[in-house]
């Protein structure tokens, strides 16, 4: 499989590409170097033709100006920071406030999402990937050390799209990175996705308060937060104040990823994904989970399934519930409003800085920081 390269515009003076992998009769998926971004996955529907799901735009200023993250990396550390600052080791952190008086993806600053990654491409018969990389200087957006980033997107035979993200530091760091594409599976402009239907693999979920900052608690997944079994979005979502914006624990029982590929097809593959591949079926060093089965979607009118397989401890399920009432101009006539597309955010334990009982997201030196998100699609 082969990765095409395309001019995407300049930014800040710095040329960005586009780059597509194709799987032959399968998903093409398009990534940027703006963000190390996400910015189409397209699906080949029951009559043959192709469904974009993932919502996006057509050009890079469109992208610039993205102030709901469509399809970008994000951190260093995803989702909220109260209050703007945190304490590590000591020394007290200010960080620039983007959402009220709270830090959102970092800031505007220091977030992954604006900045230009460099890029290298790899090739084989059964995979093709591009591996995003970016050095965020010590200080940057108030953040500490030097921080090394690989993100990587890699296609295989099997019509998984797979996420990779590795990270190291000089000095004691957060680290917090998730995906924050936006889907709609029914088609990036075919509306409402309330009557798609969502599976969950959680017990339990952080409850949040009106600045959708977690409340330190760990409660079931009762009533309407229960997606367990599945159910449409749209079904209770009416009982949740403001939607669908929760992180979701993961359970550790669930289903193993199986990428599908013989250990012959594994040795033409790039050392890189090979190396992701054989480590999925191991525990992650510091999560402790293995590339698990975290979320299913399914669009109602497509029939398109997509799984979410991962070795993050959560997963933010976010309903689209604040994008503008007056929209926002997307492709192809797409005009995306409140739940016209939905986020799956898989992630360590939100706000867990300034939580000391949530699970740690600080890097130290000679640590590494090391995380796999599978999106396998299918009819």
């Amino acid at each position: 499989m082969e990765v095409g390269i395309s001019s995407f515009g300049n930014h800040q003076g710095v040329e960005v590409n586009r780059f597509t992998m194709t799987v032959p009769g399968g998903i093409t998926v398009q990534v940027s170097s703006l963000g190390a971004a996400l910015v189409g996955v397209s699906v080949p529907g029951g009559d043959g033709t192709a469904v974009e799901t993932v919502c996006g735009f057509n050009t890079l200023e469109e992208y610039v100006a993205n102030p709901p993250f469509f399809g970008v990396t994000v951190g260093p550390v995803a989702n909220r920071i109260s209050k703007a600052r945190f304490t590590l080791d000591g020394k007290e952190y200010r960080l620039q406030a983007n959402d009220g008086a709270n830090t959102l993806h970092s800031g505007p600053d220091c977030s992954f999402a604006f900045k230009v990654f460099d890029a290298r491409c790899y090739e084989s018969d059964d995979a093709a990937g591009v591996v995003f990389t970016y050095r965020r200087p010590d200080g940057e957006g108030g953040f500490p050390g030097t921080l090394t980033l690989e993100a990587s997107y890699w296609v295989t035979r099997q019509n998984d799209l797979i996420m990779t993200y590795r990270a190291t530091t000089d000095a004691p760091t957060p680290v917090n990175i998730t995906n924050h594409a936006y889907f709609n599976l029914n088609g990036e402009a075919e509306g409402s996705i309330l009557d798609h239907s969502m599976t969950i693999h959680a017990d339990r979920y952080l409850p949040v308060d009106g600045e959708f900052l977690p409340t330190g608690d760990l409660a079931k997944v009762d009533g309407p937060m229960d997606f367990r079994s599945p159910a449409t979005i749209g079904s209770r979502i009416d009982q949740v104040p403001g939607g669908y914006d929760h992180c979701y624990i993961l359970k550790d029982d669930a289903p193993v990823w199986d990428p599908g590929l013989s250990e012959q097809s594994l040795s033409s593959c790039p050392d890189y994904l090979a190396e992701v591949i054989r480590g999925a079926a191991h525990g992650n060093s510091s999560t402790g989970r293995k590339v698990q089965r975290a979320a299913a979607a399914q669009g109602e009118t497509s029939g398109i399934t997509m799984e979410v397989y991962t070795n993050q401890v959560g997963t933010q399920f976010y309903s689209g519930n604040m994008l503008p009432a007056q929209g926002i101009p997307g492709r192809a006539g797409a005009v995306y409003t409140p739940r016209t597309a939905f986020c799956l955010e898989t992630q360590g334990y939100n706000d867990a800085l300034t939580r000391p009982e949530f699970p740690s997201i600080i890097l130290r030196p000679g640590e590494a920081y090391e995380r796999t998100t599978v999106h396998r699609f299918s009819l």
